[in-house]
């Protein structure tokens, strides 16, 4: 309910709303986001200044307790006197009882046990503030009136005046605004992206989960495969050397069995010869046995043949007839010996021819084996050599496999990176946020802390006014009375004083809240007097912080500042010798070299001032860089005039390098002193640098006339948006 109120109320415009309300806005201070406190003046209050003097005495105020937070608020004015009422006074009436709660305060106030919902509760509180308010408002009215009629101001000319800065304070607010709506909007659009694209990649990331599982399995699978192939190719490689050794056992037997073939054929046909020689042998004795043997009976015969013819042919038929069984016996002896040898020799050679059949018979199978062992080798290896094929296909599959999840996964991990690259930025713009957060708490603070700074300094303008027009005259105040109970002061009607200057002038508006390259000048409290001896404050608002109470900053930029904030930042330098905590050390515009394709030099508002330990370098909205005592380092740059680079870090070559440039040379001797404070603690001096003939080169003049047309055109341009405005 609170940021829509405070929307609605930033996109009406400073004339609509006054004309919403009739009433011209003064002050507009922004105590928090839920609630504004808004000073108004009325054209009745003229006339105020004219019956104040023939009033009497007002009736005693009520006390009313403040429900603000951040503003304690006593029933008692801060600018009433405290001192006793002198004894011409007339007694005060007695205090009135308390005025009862009103009807939207007891509303709220039962709202918890009435059993609202919490929208309720909060709009009841919201209104219980807004009466508060009201009643904050009521008096800050009556002070204005009080110190208009001490000072004899014209109330027009105060309204004028608090109206301007009212003005100068809604823009500033309004730009504030827009800055942060444009950051939520960018930073809402980078979440919402982020979300888009975790949705749009969440299916194709559980996809990929899956598939990798999937190829998980599949080279398990794969990986059983191959062991199982090897143990089959191990198998078969241990049975191919079996068959091996047992091929060789027979081959060596089978040459075993030709070598005793061999053999038994050279004895068989040795044998034979032997016999055949013994044989021939024999018949040769015997047949020369029988030839002399017939040549001896040949002979006898012959010889008796020729001594008896007749007588003796009986007796040597008796004769041989006596030799013939012998002869016959013998011849039938060696023909039996005969038989027997031919058998022997017969049984010798069917022995021989079936012991030859028999070792063919081996050989043929011993030969026939071999033949089918080399044929199962020969078919065991091709089976090898295709296994092989198959594993070495299978090999390339899976590395193929292997491949693809390798690219899906170096994809899914870009994914991954670029989802944390967004998340980076959704960090980023999250700090950017707190920073705009804390900016705004600091700026209500700020309002708050300024508010109570300007009650007390009209109290004690007021007080000491009155002092010294005591002490000149000599007398007490007899027409003026000091209103303990309502809070009002009625001065003489005929003294006639300026305006204050923290009033008259647009000094006391608030300022607008500053951001990282908001120019702060150096806060100062000074009190001058004029020659009429009267005194003239110059009070500046501050901003509240954490640490501690610091003065007030300078008054709130014009329009020209806002648009041009450079052309006050050249008389903006603080000195940079003296450098105080949490303060801007030097700013103003630089050329600074881009990162872009095209290295162009761009002039932008830059910042040096004290973060934490270190002193921290803002170059325009988007980058910082820190500076770190006795690390960073700053040198000349001869290739662009009035120009220096900044290391930030030059151990680290990934640290980055800043190259900027001054448009004159007192800018250049400022930035160059600062930086050479901040990095090395000593004084810059232009002794130091290399050659110092680039001061007035062309360059730098023709850089010096682009300024000045540059100037030119923008007055131009401001001339063109007031006659718009107009």
């Amino acid at each position: 309910m609170s940021s829509f109120v405070d929307d609605m109320e930033y996109e009406m415009s400073v004339e609509d709303f006054n004309r919403k309300i009739d009433l011209p806005i003064v002050e507009t201070v922004s105590e928090d986001d839920d609630s504004y406190i808004e000073i108004e003046v009325t054209d009745d209050e003229a006339s105020l200044g004219e019956d104040v003097a023939s009033q009497p005495q007002l009736p005693p105020r009520p006390p009313v307790k403040s429900t603000n937070p951040f503003a304690t608020i006593s029933s008692t004015p801060p600018y009433v006197n405290q001192a006793p009422a002198p004894a011409s006074a007339p007694p005060a009436p007695p205090a009135t009882p308390a005025v009862p709660m009103s009807p939207s305060k007891q509303r709220a106030k039962d709202a918890g046990s009435a059993g609202l919902s919490e929208l309720s509760k909060q709009l009841r509180i919201l209104q219980a503030k807004n009466e508060s308010q009201a009643v904050d408002i009521n008096r800050l009215e009556r002070q204005l009136r009080i110190l208009a009629d001490l000072q004899g101001v014209n109330v027009a000319d105060l309204r004028k005046a608090l109206e301007d800065a009212c003005a100068s304070e809604a823009f500033g607010e309004l730009q504030n605004r827009v800055a942060k709506l444009r950051y939520e909007l960018e930073a809402a659009t980078l979440a919402k992206q982020g979300e888009l694209r975790r949705d749009t990649t969440a299916p194709h990331i559980a996809n990929l989960e899956l598939r990798v599982g999937e190829l998980e399995e599949i080279e398990e699978k794969q990986k059983a495969e191959i062991r199982h192939l090897y143990q089959q190719l191990q198998y078969e490689r241990e049975k191919a050397t079996r068959l091996d050794s047992e091929n060789e056992l027979l081959k060596k037997e089978m040459e075993d069995m030709r070598r005793r073939l061999q053999q038994e054929t050279t004895n068989a046909n040795r044998l034979r010869n032997e016999f055949q020689e013994h044989m021939s042998r024999f018949q040769e004795d015997q047949a020369r046995k029988m030839k002399e043997e017939l040549e001896k009976a040949q002979e006898r015969f012959n010889n008796m043949q020729n001594d008896h013819a007749k007588d003796r042919s009986a007796a040597s038929l008796a004769s041989t007839m006596a030799f013939s069984p012998e002869m016959l016996a013998e011849y039938e002896r060696m023909g039996k010996m005969l038989k027997e040898r031919d058998e022997q020799l017969r049984i010798a050679q069917a022995r021989m021819n079936a012991e030859e059949i028999k070792y063919a018979q081996r050989l043929k199978e011993a030969e026939e084996r071999a033949r089918n062992a080399e044929m199962n080798l020969k078919l065991e290896i091709d089976k090898f050599q295709l296994m092989i094929k198959e594993l070495e296909d299978a090999d390339r599959d899976n590395g193929l496999k292997v491949a693809q999840g390798r690219a899906r996964l170096k994809f899914q991990e870009e994914i991954v990176q670029d989802l944390e690259q967004q998340l980076d930025s959704l960090y980023t713009a999250f700090t950017l946020l707190k920073e705009e957060f804390d900016s705004e708490n600091k700026k209500h603070a700020a309002m708050m802390s300024h508010l109570n700074d300007a009650d007390e300094e009209i109290a004690r303008q007021a007080n000491r006014l009155e002092k010294q027009k005591s002490h000149r005259s000599g007398r007490d105040f007899q027409h003026g009375e000091l209103t303990e109970a309502n809070g009002s002061y009625i001065g003489s009607g005929g003294s006639v004083r300026s305006v204050p200057q923290f009033i008259a002038t647009p000094q006391t508006a608030m300022t607008t809240p500053t951001t990282p390259s908001t120019p702060i000048s150096t806060p100062g409290h000074d009190v001058c007097s004029s020659s009429d001896g009267r005194e003239h404050f110059d009070i500046t608002p501050a901003y509240a912080s954490a640490q501690a109470f610091r003065p007030t900053p300078e008054r709130t930029p014009s329009t020209w500042q806002l648009l041009f904030p450079k052309d006050e930042q050249f008389s903006s330098f603080n000195d940079a010798s003296e450098p105080r905590l949490g303060e801007r050390l030097i700013s103003g515009p630089l050329t600074v070299e881009c990162k872009g394709m095209i290295r162009k030099w761009k002039t932008k508002p830059s910042t040096i001032y004290l973060r934490g330990d270190h002193y921290q370098w803002q170059i325009g909205e988007k980058r910082s860089f820190p500076l770190q005592f006795g690390v960073s380092k700053v040198e000349f740059h001869p290739n662009y005039p009035l120009s220096f680079v900044v290391y930030v870090n030059p151990y680290d070559t990934m640290a980055p390098m800043v190259k900027a440039a001054c448009q004159n040379e007192r800018d250049y001797n400022r930035w160059m002193n600062a930086l050479t404070k901040v990095t090395t603690g000593e004084d810059f001096s232009m002794a130091t640098n290399a050659n110092e003939s680039w001061r007035f080169s062309p360059q730098v003049m023709s850089n010096q006339a682009s300024t000045e047309d540059q100037e030119a055109a923008e007055l131009q341009r401001v001339l063109e948006l007031s006659k718009h405005e107009v």
